[in-house]
């Protein structure tokens, strides 16, 4: 008769509990996944409804789903998940534009700072940053120009991004970085090949806002010959 050795016998003793520890990792898994799609089904429908409230123009109701939303984004096993990310930063942008409606401008700004940590490449946050610190008042002057000059290296070939930018820098007292960026919004607007008269009404534009600006041409004029 051949007994087991002691070595076979450890083996055999040990294969229930590896298998119970397995099936207990599998059922836990399992759970954790349900869970998880559980979750995301919630926020999905809840940032769903909240698309529909504003499409229906009740703003109030989108705002408080919106802020639903958010909140479910922020949970521990949803939290850095792109998919997440991506329904954060929209909810973040439409709660801005309502903020942006009812004229509470700094409350606006908070958002689109949120979303731009969330995504310091997003072209279209940087923008409608600067478009809110433009709304602010001088007082914003360097946030909208900060805000711009981002957008432009984001999208260098924008035209209307150049402008913006100038005349953040005209709000901000910097008349050689406002012309900078005037002169490079009409050189971007000569290579799209515009109609002459589209060219030459921008270009009123930009020497109107300048001239307002600064109250007089001498000083342009003698920005100029400083280049």
């Amino acid at each position: 008769v051949h007994l087991p050795s002691s070595n076979m016998a450890s083996e055999h003793r040990w294969f229930p509990v590896t298998a119970i520890f397995l099936l207990l990792c599998y059922y836990c898994k399992h759970s954790e996944g349900q869970v998880y799609a559980q979750k995301m089904a919630v926020l999905q429908n809840t940032y769903g409804q909240s698309m529909k409230a504003l499409n229906r123009g009740k703003t109030a109701a989108a705002h408080e789903l919106l802020q639903m939303a958010l909140e479910y984004c922020e949970d521990s096993e949803l939290r850095g998940i792109p998919e997440v990310i991506k329904v954060q930063i929209e909810a973040l942008i439409s709660i801005a534009r309502l903020e942006k409606q009812i004229g509470a401008f700094s409350k606006a700004a908070s958002f689109l700072k949120r979303a731009l940590k969330l995504d310091p490449r997003h072209l279209y946050v940087s923008t409608e940053l600067g478009h809110i610190y433009h709304k602010m008042g001088a007082k914003y002057s360097r946030q909208c120009f900060k805000a711009y000059k981002k957008a432009t290296k984001l999208r260098p070939d924008d035209h209307h991004l150049w402008y913006f930018r100038g005349d953040a820098a005209l709000s901000n007292g910097n008349l050689r970085e406002a012309l900078k960026a005037f002169q490079k919004s009409l050189s971007l607007l000569i290579k799209q090949e515009v109609p002459y008269d589209q060219l030459q009404g921008q270009k009123t534009l930009v020497w109107a806002r300048t001239l307002e600006r600064l109250g007089t041409t001498q000083q342009v004029h003698t920005a100029n010959s400083h280049e």
